[in-house]
């Protein structure tokens, strides 16, 4: 246990560092005890690992009903372990897991089998799927977010290639029909390529993972046409892309004006796709805008960037690796 530095001001906040899930805090002029879970689910954090010392005031208050949201001056940041009763014995937990030693490759595929399984029960006649569900009830909630669906229909190829099971492809098969009638869009073939739209904004991030799951279809052998599509797709990304190989991270369809946004992993994701494209097709153009847009990355946005404080980028990594490979 840790005493943080009183607060200054209302706006004062503490940070957890890399305990994200395993720190909470103790609040004694409160009595009050909140879990690292607690923290999570209640949005207390305001970013990675930190938390501000008047949402933590208002969130005791309104739990408990009738007291004042007093300031705090001092906040303990306290280290919990969890424990399961297993038989005659507690088995200690890790952020609510309990720990694997080495887990090899069986039983990493049956942990992605029973995420695919869940993913299937979750899936709507029509191709898209319950985006959140209320652990509580299990009612589905009404928020949707499309760079997860053709993330999830590109998980589900990769399954059903690994597993050799049509259910985990024929689901693929309906996500990605959903997502390219109802929310493709082209001004030009010949130009502009296949952009997916909603609410006006055509996200870089919604190509490059509709690219991705479409070329893995076309190496399961489903979703008809594939490659065209995914040309179409991939000439989208060229479009966005700079003379310097920076990538353009959201515009607005209807106008075509440039959104300040910037995301991280949107081009991470516009480059590992271009290159597994590169790999079916052999085009160099695909090869050409990875690679540049790569060395943008490396060379001019992250150059000066220490790396204990370079952010995890997941995608990139893939990407790289298929280009250090080629």
């Amino acid at each position: 246990e840790s005493e943080a530095a009183p607060p200054v001001g209302p706006e004062a906040r503490f940070e957890l560092g890399s305990d994200l899930g395993l720190v909470g805090y103790y609040l004694p002029e409160r009595s009050a005890w909140l879990l690292p879970d607690e923290l999570i689910a209640h949005g207390l954090y305001e970013g990675a690992g930190v938390v501000r010392a008047q949402l933590l005031g208002a969130y005791v208050a309104a739990a408990r009903g009738n007291e004042r949201a007093l300031p705090l001056t001092r906040v303990h940041a306290v280290r919990y372990g969890s424990f399961l009763a297993r038989g005659d014995r507690a088995v200690p937990l890790y952020r609510g897991n309990p720990p694997r030693e080495r887990p090899g490759a069986d039983a990493l595929l049956e942990a992605s089998v029973l995420a695919g399984d869940y993913l299937l029960r979750h899936q709507k006649p029509d191709g898209s799927f319950n985006y959140v569900v209320k652990g509580t009830t299990g009612a589905p909630g009404t928020t949707y977010n499309l760079l997860r669906h053709a993330g999830t229909a590109y998980v589900l190829y990769e399954l059903a290639r690994a597993t050799g099971r049509a259910p985990y492809r024929e689901a693929a098969d309906k996500a990605m029909r959903w997502l390219i009638e109802r929310h493709g869009r082209t001004r030009g073939y010949a130009d502009d390529g296949l952009a997916i739209v909603e609410n006006d904004e055509a996200k870089l991030g919604g190509a490059a993972l509709a690219l991705l799951a479409i070329v893995e279809a076309h190496r399961g052998g489903s979703y008809g046409e594939t490659l065209p599509t995914a040309h179409d797709l991939a000439r989208y990304l060229l479009s966005q892309q700079e003379p310097s190989g920076r990538f353009v991270s959201k515009t607005t369809w209807s106008t075509g004006d440039v959104d300040d946004f910037e995301s991280l992993y949107y081009p991470g994701e516009a480059i590992f796709a271009l290159a597994q494209l590169h790999i079916e097709d052999g085009d160099e153009r695909w090869l050409s805008a990875s690679e540049r847009a790569a060395s943008y990355l490396i060379t001019v946005r992250d150059r000066d960037v220490p790396a204990d404080t370079l952010e995890h980028d997941h995608w990139l990594l893939r990407g790289l690796e298929q280009l250090q490979a080629k």
